[in-house]
């Protein structure tokens, strides 16, 4: 290729697009069991694998039987009764890996011996088809009655 004197030259170098990441997600709570009233706090992670991602969303509907206590992070709240919480996550480099915490409290009215599931939660990202992940049970266990303990006394 010749230059024209004082004229710049263009050069085109076709890049192949790169390819993006695999979206990862786990979900775990902090108990297997806990009290009618109690509170549960579940773990998000969601990750890329292999390549980055970009306009990473982490949504979770709140489980029924409970209510809202707190997210971490930067979180919208929306849905029927503002229970769909959605974490916007944006870029993931290859290999990184963001948690989310959600907790929420078990309605007192729950019945000894139910199963609170929470089961709707995914993971986007920008070109990559959505991701969820089995259902994270937690059991309902009342706490035994607190006795009064008095002295024998024998005579």
């Amino acid at each position: 290729m010749t230059a024209i004197s004082g004229a710049p030259v263009l050069v085109t170098v076709d890049v192949p697009p790169t390819q993006p990441g695999t979206l990862t997600l786990a979900k775990t709570a902090n108990s297997s069991v806990v009290a009618p009233g109690g509170l549960i706090t579940y773990t998000l992670q969601v990750g890329a694998q292999g390549g980055p991602l970009s306009g990473v969303v982490l949504l979770d509907t709140l489980p029924a039987n409970t209510t809202f206590v707190s997210a971490s992070g930067a979180y919208t709240r929306s849905g029927p009764s503002n229970n769909l919480i959605s974490w916007p996550v944006g870029n993931l480099a290859a290999g990184q890996t963001v948690i989310r915490a959600l907790t929420v409290r078990v309605l007192p009215t729950v019945s000894n011996g139910a199963t609170i599931s929470n089961m709707n939660y995914s993971a986007s990202a920008t070109g990559v088809a959505p991701i969820g992940r089995p259902p994270v049970n937690v059991t309902l266990q009342a706490a035994p009655p607190k006795g009064i303990w008095l002295p024998l006394i024998v005579r």
